[in-house]
């Protein structure tokens, strides 16, 4: 049964992982952390390999202790209005935006903080996604940060990651905001491969 903390009735619950079928997601990753190459570390689109838009962002200084990029603001915005649908994600001052097909309605949003063989972490806090449409209608859900996603690998193996769902009441909604604050924390002397720490949001059409 979902929780609530919403006006509108709509809820959020954890999950096991992030489910196939996505139309939309927007992904922060550690990336080489510069600004240089081509290793990106925002990228939002219909996936992460072709049909995407991409971007380099700074998480922080790389330290002989590893990185810490205190909170930075994300947010994802889609919008299924007009005669096809467009993605815009926005990290820290960058942003990147994305556009294809036509679809009706926007029916969930899945959310995923993951550390894979690193010793590190990855946290959102501050969720907060509002579903709405041109007639004026909406709905906010708001997540507390102790339901927010977090994938901490204390021991520097294996996957740790964890998962939520956040779904509407109503339907019919054209337009999602996504907007919260992630943490990367990076315990590795060097830096780990560029998908061992990463966000993701997750947009599900109809």
């Amino acid at each position: 049964m979902p929780s609530s903390s919403s006006s509108g009735g709509g809820g959020y619950e954890p999950i096991p992982g992030v489910s196939p079928g996505w139309n939309y997601l927007g992904v922060v990753r550690l990336g080489n952390n510069s600004t240089t190459g081509s290793v990106w570390e925002l990228c939002v689109g219909a996936d992460t390999q072709s049909n995407c838009s991409t971007a380099d962002q700074v998480w922080g200084t790389a330290t002989p202790s590893g990185v810490n990029s205190g909170w930075v603001n994300i947010s994802l915005r889609v919008s299924l209005i007009g005669s096809g649908s467009t993605g815009v994600l926005e990290f820290g001052n960058v942003s990147a935006s994305y556009s294809q097909g036509a679809y009706s309605s926007i029916s969930e949003v899945e959310i995923q903080a993951l550390a894979d063989g690193v010793k590190g972490s990855l946290k959102f806090q501050s969720i907060c996604a509002v579903f709405s449409h041109p007639g004026g209608v909406s709905e906010t859900v708001n997540v507390p940060d102790s339901s927010a996603p977090e994938g901490n690998n204390s021991s520097g193996s294996g996957t740790a990651s964890q998962s939520i769902k956040i779904s509407p009441f109503g339907g019919n909604y054209t337009v999602v905001e996504i907007t919260a604050q992630v943490r990367l924390i990076s315990l590795e002397a060097g830096l780990p491969a560029p998908d061992s720490l990463k966000g993701g949001i997750y947009v599900y059409t109809s």
